[in-house]
C-alpha cells in the first residue's frame, strides 16, 4: 500500500506504508546485503552469462534496503547488535559488542555465569560460528573441499550424498546465528513500551 504526495518541487513521490523489515545479526550483515545487491542488480538477462530476471530484481531490492539502512529512524534493515546496544550497556568495547553471540552472552548470561565469563565462552567459533562476512577458516576449507568433490563426482548418487553433507555443514554454521537473532528479538520485545508511543 502506498501514499502519494507532492514535494516542494512538485515531483510525485510514493511512500510505502507497509514493507517487510529485514533483521541481520550485525553491521557486517548490512554491508553484505549492500555488496550482494551491487553484484546482482546489474547482471544481464540476455546474451552470454545471462541470469534469470529475478536475479537483478533481487539485487535492486537488496540495494534499496541497504540504502535505507543509513537513514536515521528507518526500520527496514536493522542489525540486531545495534538494536541491543541501544538498550543495554556492557563492559565490552564497541568492537567486542559487534559479534552477536558475545553481546547476547553479556546481556543475558546462562545460569551461574557472569556476563564477562559468558562473553568469553561465546568467542569459541565451534560453539558460536561467526555471523557476518568473516567466517571460520576451518569451515571455509571444509566447504571448499566438499564443493570441489561435488563438482568432481562422477555419478548422481555421489553428488546427492555430498549435497546432503554440504547442507549439514551450512546448517551447522547458520543455525546458531538464526537462534541468536531470535533470542535478541525476544529480549527486545520484553522491553516496556516507551511512554510517548501512544502519542505517535
Amino acid at each position: 500500500m502506498y501514499t502519494v504526495g507532492r514535494g516542494a518541487d512538485k515531483e510525485e513521490r510514493r511512500r510505502p506504508l507497509r514493507a517487510p523489515r529485514l533483521l541481520v545479526p550485525n553491521g557486517d550483515g548490512i554491508a553484505c546485503i549492500r555488496l550482494l545487491g551491487r553484484l546482482t542488480r546489474l547482471r544481464a538477462v540476455e546474451g552470454p552469462y545471462a541470469v534469470d530476471p529475478s536475479v537483478p530484481l533481487l539485487g535492486k531490492w537488496l540495494t534499496w534496503f541497504a540504502d535505507r539502512a543509513g537513514f536515521p529512524g528507518s526500520g527496514l534493515l536493522q542489525a540486531v547488535t545495534r538494536l541491543l546496544a541501544a538498550h543495554w550497556a556492557t563492559g565490552q568495547s564497541a568492537a567486542e559488542d559487534s559479534p552477536l553471540a558475545s553481546l547476547l552472552a553479556w546481556i543475558d548470561p546462562p545460569g551461574g555465569r557472569t556476563g564477562a565469563q559468558a562473553a568469553r565462552e561465546a568467542e569459541d567459533p565451534l560453539l558460536f560460528p561467526p555471523a557476518g562476512t568473516a567466517t571460520d577458516v576451518v569451515f571455509d576449507q571444509t566447504l571448499h573441499d566438499l564443493m570441489f568433490r561435488y563438482d568432481e563426482a562422477g555419478d548422481d548418487r555421489g553428488r546427492e550424498a555430498l549435497g546432503r553433507q554440504i547442507d549439514r555443514e551450512l546448517r551447522g554454521q547458520m543455525l546458531p546465528t538464526w537462534e541468536l537473532v531470535w533470542l535478541g528479538v525476544d529480549l527486545l520485545r520484553s522491553l516496556p513500551e516507551g511512554g510517548h508511543v501512544p502519542e505517535r
